[in-house]
């Protein structure tokens, strides 16, 4: 038994050298841990992950408005500048065009010609993308105004108590879109505004009127004025009122364009 405290040291060195070997945290001796080969350098922040083009090319966008083509040796192909930050990953089809998007809110289409690159897409307006975005400025909208020169004015009255106010109603169109009228609506007040009538017009009255004045069908040209002299109204209140009236278009465009004026109707002297 003189021997057993030897053997036991013995089995505890060794268990320490077998444990201190297979600790993961040493490096491989045969050199298998990650090496950098390369980095490569842009202007600012890359948020998008790397696409790789069948002959090993490498492409990646970046803040700096820039798409980047690496070789696989991590020097600069080349590099094609959009108008704004890209922070989408690149999709390469199966023609080797590569597919980005940029946050100027265009999509690009770029083909790698070797040593530089370029739009396939024609330019649309000659910009110097080339992009594939179509301009687009939605159809003009009729502006129509309605007003009354002057503020209407009484001038006559009947038998029956009725006093008539006389004026000038002036339709016209001012943004290059003829217009038809579909709707003619009025509400009268009292002047502490309590209402005294609302309703609609007869479409036809306003074809009727406007006709006399060499307009038809209730249609007003791009940038035409509908003029009717003169326009009266009658009321029995001489203390004077006035008049809300709205006018419902619709457009050459088919835009529906609606129009408001306020008729001031003075007291009766």
């Amino acid at each position: 038994m003189k021997n057993a405290p030897v053997l036991l040291i013995s089995l505890v060195m060794l268990f320490f050298f077998c444990s201190k070997k297979s600790s993961p945290t040493e490096p491989d001796s045969e050199g298998l841990e990650g090496t950098k080969k390369w980095k490569f350098k842009t202007e600012d922040h890359i948020k998008s992950s790397p696409a790789i083009g069948s002959d090993g090319t490498i492409y990646i966008g970046s803040e700096d408005y820039n798409l980047y083509a690496i070789n696989p040796d991590g020097i600069k192909k080349w590099e094609f500048l959009t108008e704004n930050e890209i922070w989408s990953s690149p999709v390469i089809g199966s023609d080797g065009t590569i597919y980005i998007g940029s946050h100027d809110n265009h999509l690009y289409a770029v083909y790698d010609s070797s040593h530089s690159a370029n739009a396939i897409w024609t330019m649309f307006q000659h910009d110097p993308q080339h992009t594939g975005c179509i301009s687009y400025e939605p159809p003009k909208q009729a502006l129509i105004v309605l007003r009354s020169e002057p503020d209407p004015i009484p001038y006559t009255h009947d038998d029956n108590g009725y006093h008539y106010w006389d004026f000038d109603y002036y339709v016209k169109e001012t943004a290059g879109v003829g217009a038809t009228l579909v709707e003619w609506k009025y509400s009268r007040y009292k002047n502490n505004n309590e209402l005294i009538n609302s309703g609609t017009y007869n479409i036809q009255d306003f074809i009727d009127w406007f006709t006399e004045c060499n307009q038809t069908n209730g249609y007003i040209n791009p940038n035409g004025t509908i003029c009717c002299k003169p326009f009266w109204y009658g009321s029995p209140d001489k203390d004077g009122f006035y008049s809300i009236e709205s006018m419902k278009f619709i457009d050459d465009n088919h835009n529906e364009c609606w129009a408001t004026v306020r008729f001031n109707f003075l007291a009766v002297p």
